[in-house]
Parts: C-alpha cells; structure tokens; sequence
C-alpha cells in the first residue's frame, strides 16, 4: 500500500508574470506546455551534471532564493545549506548520476519533476552507490526556470508528477503564514498516519520555526483520512474541524498527532472537554486565524 501518500507536501507558486510588455511579433511566443516539460527535463539532467562536477555558481543561478531541500531523515535546509555541500570530488574521486521513470508535469509557470536517480563514487578503493527517489518543484520567473522545492526519499515513491494534479482553491482565511507569500505549502494528513506522525514530530517543526514564523511562506492543511486503512482517522479529522470552528484548529492538531493511540471517541470528547477548560496554548497563536479545508472525501 502506497502509505507515504497519506502525507507529503507541495508547495503552491502564485502566477509570475514578465513586467515588460513584449513587442507585436511576440505576442505568440508563450511557451507551450510540451516545450516547458523538455525544458524542465533539461534543467533537472543539467543540476546533476552540475552536481557531478561541484558546479555552486550554476546552483547559484538556478535555486531560488527561497529555495527547500527535505532530505530522507526528514531535515530541512535551505538554499546556503546545500550550496555548502556542492563540491568537486576529490582526486581520483568521480561520481555518476543517472535519471530513469523520468515524468514532469507542468502547470502554469510552476512545475513538477520526479525520478529515480542512482549515484555512483568511483575512486581506486572501489565504489559505492546510492539509490533514491527526487521530487523537484520549479517556479518560472522572467522566463527562467528556478528550483523552488527538492525533496529525496529512500522509502517508496513519495509522489509522482500526475499525482501533484490538483485543482485547489485556496483563499486567504485559509492560510497560515503570511498570507501575501508567493510560496503557499500544503499539508495533507492523516491522523493515524505513522508517517504523518513523524512528520509532524520533526520536519514540521522546522517549517513552523524558520518559515511559517518567520513569515516567509504561507501554510494551508488538508485533512486526509483514510479509513480502510485507519478507523479512527475520520472522526480525529472531525474533532479538528469542530476545533477549527472555535479558532483552536493547530492546537487540536498537534494534540491529536503526538497521541494517535487516543483517538477514539471518548478520547476526543476529553481532549475537546480539555481544551475548552483552558485559554488557547500561546505557542500556538500564530495559527488561530487559519482554517482547515474540508476533508477530502
């Protein structure tokens, strides 16, 4: 069963459009959705090559400036943090990085681009390889490409490009954040999800620290439950939306991720009973005014 769909990320752009009206005989210059994926697929082969031979100054020119790299433990850095890790391979030293199930999908000036990559370290010692999966979020700006989202798993596929298809309608009550940011991300949980628990206990912590305080992104969160797989999720999404009517959605969520063995009715009549009997967690008050969309049904 395909369970890392129960949670992942995708970071949302807002339309880029070029300042500078072009002249007359360009007006149908506008790229096409085919030349943006060979265009993507072009960029994605050139940040391996890039990475092959320890280029920073073509990551320099391609990563945005607010660019997120999730690596598979679940760590999030930024643009500085992987620059500082593209170097050149010592002497003797060569690395090898291959593309295959290559797919892209395009929308707008953002795009998707997922594969399974291997990297082989050559030296006279022997070799080593790793295998891994890479989902890269890119964001068209003047017409330039940029890396906006990276994230690598050593799990099963997180997500293909056609997974990422989705028609969401987000409006500013919804989000969390900074509401004016061009970079929106989207959460899609499952209460009873041991992945969405983890995520919850260490990656999103790290967002919430240096990107939704900081007002750097804007957040929104989907409920996801699945109940073939866990019983108790719909209901642990509903008390959420009942929490959420009373401007205490995040406190509610965090509650309900960090103890997914107590979802079960009664369990949540006490924590509603709880909540109601104490003033909002300060910690949290970042996130009163934001508002859950419906359940995904």
């Amino acid at each position: 069963m395909r369970a890392i769909i129960l949670c992942f990320l995708f970071a949302l752009t807002s339309a880029i459009t070029v300042a500078q009206k072009p002249p007359e005989r360009c007006q149908d210059a506008t790229p096409t959705k085919a030349g943006s994926i060979d265009e993507l697929k072009k960029i994605d082969r050139e940040l391996d090559d890039a990475l092959q031979r320890g280029d920073v100054e073509f990551f320099q020119r391609t990563l945005a400036e607010e660019m997120i790299n999730v690596m598979p433990e679940g760590s999030v850095g930024k643009k500085q943090d992987f620059l500082q890790d593209v170097k050149p391979q010592k002497p003797g030293r060569t690395l090898t990085i291959t593309a295959k199930d290559v797919e892209v999908f395009v929308f707008g000036d953002a795009g998707v681009v997922t594969s399974n990559k291997t990297a082989v370290w050559k030296s006279a010692n022997g070799s080593t390889s790793d295998e891994y999966r890479e989902t890269n979020t890119y964001v068209r700006k003047d017409g330039r490409w940029f890396l906006l989202a990276s994230q690598t798993s050593h799990a099963p596929p997180p997500y293909s490009a056609k997974d990422v298809n989705l028609n969401l309608t987000v409006t500013e009550n919804q989000i969390g954040g900074n509401k004016n940011a061009s970079v929106v991300l989207v959460e899609f949980a499952d209460y009873e999800c041991p992945y969405c628990r983890q995520f919850a206990s260490t990656t999103m912590k790290q967002i919430e620290s240096e990107y939704i305080d900081k007002g750097r992104i804007g957040f929104v969160f989907y409920d996801f439950p699945i109940e073939s797989s866990h019983p108790n999720a719909f209901n642990a999404a509903l008390a959420a939306q009942c929490a959420s009517e009373q401007a205490r959605l995040w406190e509610m969520k965090h509650k309900l991720l960090a103890e997914p063995s107590a979802l079960t009715p009664g369990d949540l009549f006490r924590d509603a009973e709880t909540m109601n009997d104490r003033k909002p967690d300060p910690s949290l008050s970042l996130w009163t005014e934001a508002r859950s969309l419906p359940a995904i049904q």
